[in-house]
């Protein structure tokens, strides 16, 4: 027996958008990916979707080639206190990546981390516009916060056996969208979240 859901018959028609506002959102990782930089620097590639097939790309810089923790590792490790996680291991499984020889979305192995996948997390963005490789303007998503969805309780808060979620409301008031800086260095850089372009 189904009764019907307004709502769900609205989503039906929508498609896969990218955010571009800044702000609170709550949603589930739809892919976690090992990734590596050129330089050796060491990542987890993230796709998150809201409920309303919003979607944002980032990748968490985590160590650099000399196992160096960068910021990104801070923000890892509040994922994992906002998802219940002690460990946090890849194992090989398939993804959805676009594939520039075959100019849409293909079927590949790569690592993932299946703990983070398919749970129920809020993520706050900040917005950065980027130079594209044609030289038009583009804006991404820059996480830099996360917490729990279901009490809004952020990883200090967890830790600390806090009962008031009190920091997530705090932390809303500062996020910003940060226009495109003009300078000889960044003009030089590529589009790819590289370690060279860590927004954090």
């Amino acid at each position: 027996m189904y009764q019907l859901n307004i709502e769900a018959a609205r989503l039906a028609e929508q498609r896969s958008s990218r955010i571009t506002a800044p702000g609170v959102y709550e949603g589930q990782f739809m892919q976690a990916v090992e990734v590596t930089s050129p330089h050796k620097t060491q990542g987890i590639e993230l796709v998150f979707e809201t409920e309303n097939k919003a979607r944002a790309y980032f990748t968490l810089w985590t160590l650099d080639k000399d196992g160096k923790e960068l910021y990104g590792y801070r923000y890892l490790n509040a994922l994992m206190v906002c998802l219940g996680l002690k460990n946090l291991e890849s194992e090989p499984g398939a993804i959805r990546r676009w594939d520039e020889e075959e100019s849409g979305m293909v079927n590949k192995t790569a690592l993932v981390f299946k703990a983070l996948l398919d749970k129920e997390i809020g993520v706050l963005l900040d917005t950065e516009e980027y130079e594209k490789r044609d030289g038009g303007i583009g804006v991404k998503a820059v996480p830099v916060g996360f917490f729990c969805a279901s009490t809004h309780r952020m990883a200090s808060e967890i830790v600390d056996q806090k009962r008031e979620a009190e920091h997530l409301k705090e932390l809303s008031k500062m996020l910003k969208h940060r226009p495109l800086r003009k300078t000889k260095e960044a003009e030089s850089e590529t589009t790819f979240n590289d370690e060279e372009a860590i927004p954090f």
